[in-house]
């Protein structure tokens, strides 16, 4: 009788796996793992208890929810909002939308492997119908986006730059599926909020309008892939393809700052 007793007190007082302290550290949409500090600028972070209630707190604010398992099935209750959950060893899945997954490590981020807080593509930019002094032409380029003083920043360049001689940054935020311009430049332009759209899951990811500043005019369309994927033979590969971009990412490099 007695040793049935402290059987049931030892189970009694194991803590629930949900419970507890977690933290964001990447989210997953199609192929592609996007590094929480791109979400947001303050960690995002959960705290569960065994009671079946909890806060989360996002960019600074914090906010009450609640836990349930129904058939075995986790659910996070926030507002009007049923999100399914999963735990995966020592991590919990939420399926915030269809197509994305965040993860979220238990206590501190620092205890989950480390996860580059940037995003790096590759490709080529085209300048068509041009009325100027730009050349209707196509040269490489590059784009990363990575944490910024304001939130996440885009930098875009081509052959003729670096990273540091940009042909364009945006400051951008999330909105939860997208990154979305606020501010920033292209060339000489000042781009407005919401003028630049980034599905960071698209495959490539394509940006195309049209330029007008001044006298200068012309069309433009930029297409990049994710560095380290290689191209199909269907598309029009960049000009630095072959002798460039290949041995680079045959050998694990990360992208440099400059073209060639």
């Amino acid at each position: 009788m007695a040793l049935a007793l402290l059987l049931c007190l030892s189970a009694c007082g194991q803590s629930d796996p949900v419970s507890g302290r977690w933290t964001c550290v990447s989210a997953r949409t199609g192929e592609l793992t996007v590094p929480a500090a791109l979400l947001s600028g303050q960690p995002i972070t959960l705290r569960l208890s065994a009671a079946g209630i909890g806060t989360i707190s996002l960019d600074g604010r914090e906010g009450s929810l609640r836990w349930t398992r129904e058939e075995g099935q986790l659910f996070l209750l926030l507002e009007e909002s049923r999100i399914p959950c999963a735990l995966e060893e020592d991590a919990l899945l939420m399926d915030l939308q269809p197509g994305l997954t965040l993860r979220f490590a238990r206590g501190d981020r620092a205890a989950e492997p480390a996860v580059e807080e940037s995003l790096s593509w590759y490709g080529w930019w085209e300048v068509s119908d041009s009325q100027g002094r730009m050349p209707d032409s196509w040269r490489d380029c590059c784009a990363e986006l990575r944490p910024g003083d304001f939130g996440p920043e885009l930098r875009l360049w081509d052959e003729d730059g670096s990273r540091n001689e940009p042909l364009a940054v945006l400051q951008m935020h999330w909105d939860g599926a997208r990154f979305l311009a606020d501010s920033g430049f292209f060339l000489l332009k000042q781009v407005g909020e919401g003028e630049w759209t980034l599905d960071p899951a698209a495959a490539p990811l394509e940006f195309s309008g049209s330029y007008q500043q001044g006298e200068e005019s012309f069309s433009y369309r930029i297409l990049l892939r994710s560095w380290g994927q290689q191209w199909s033979g269907e598309q029009r590969l960049p000009f630095r393809y072959n002798d460039w971009y290949l041995p680079l990412i045959g050998s694990g490099e990360p992208m440099p700052e400059r073209i060639g």
